[in-house]
């Protein structure tokens, strides 16, 4: 698998798409052979027909489109839960019944992601933010949890992020304040977001965007948080 790192490089994997990778994802509508009579000694050439890459889908809370047909949705796991969860009670005193369904396109770690540099021109990373879940709590099932050493993961799974984005590709980055303040995580990148948005009950969830410039250093001003 290739991985374009610096700018013209990247450049030139957009315009050459000749070192793609190759299974049997082509299969499943997520890839396209181009050279569909491979020899003992060229490995077929395959191109990602889709534009959006979501690298932790989970059940896709955040999308109003939950099947968007220009988009891979990807996540490490593939699991189905339903039961009652949390202490908070609905309007008839019932605890609240839920039905969780994580169906992922590929399955994949987004520290390692699958796919060529320069591929996307959109990327959705929506990782763990809150530390040391109990297994059967609701975020935990739902979002995952930040256990160990969780800092070299949200930073590779940062660079991977950008690693596949397209020049002039766009990162939306989702991250809440529960656990660890944003303002360490974006130290932690190293990058800073163009603009963003809080929202939630509390103000503590930040939607931020950030772009793949030529020059990326940093990709917006220091944001007071």
């Amino acid at each position: 698998m290739a991985r374009y790192i610096d700018a013209d490089a990247c450049k030139e994997a957009v315009n050459n798409r000749s070192t793609h990778w190759l299974n049997d994802w082509s299969t499943m509508g997520v890839l396209s052979v181009i050279d569909e009579q491979p020899t003992a000694d060229v490995v077929p050439v395959v191109r990602n027909e889709k534009k959006i890459l979501d690298v932790t889908c989970g059940d896709r809370t955040i999308w109003f489109q939950k099947n968007e047909p220009h988009t891979i949705y990807c996540d490490k796991r593939r699991e189905e839960w339903e039961g009652n969860f949390g202490k908070a009670l609905r309007a008839d005193g019932k605890q609240r019944h839920r039905h969780l369904v994580i169906n992922p396109d590929v399955l994949c770690d987004f520290t390692d992601l699958p796919f060529d540099s320069c591929t996307f021109s959109l990327v959705v990373f929506d990782p763990p933010h809150i530390e040391n879940l109990s297994a059967g709590a609701w975020m935990g099932k739902s979002y995952g949890s930040l256990d160990g050493d969780w800092k070299p993961m949200i930073r590779k799974g940062f660079e991977e992020c950008m690693r596949v984005l397209k020049p002039d590709g766009v990162l939306v980055f989702k991250w809440s304040d529960v656990s660890i303040r944003t303002r360490e995580i974006l130290n932690l990148i190293g990058q800073e977001p163009l603009f963003g948005h809080r929202s939630g009950k509390k103000m503590n969830t930040h939607w931020m965007c950030f772009m793949k410039f030529d020059d990326c250093p940093n990709c917006g001003a220091k944001m007071d948080l």
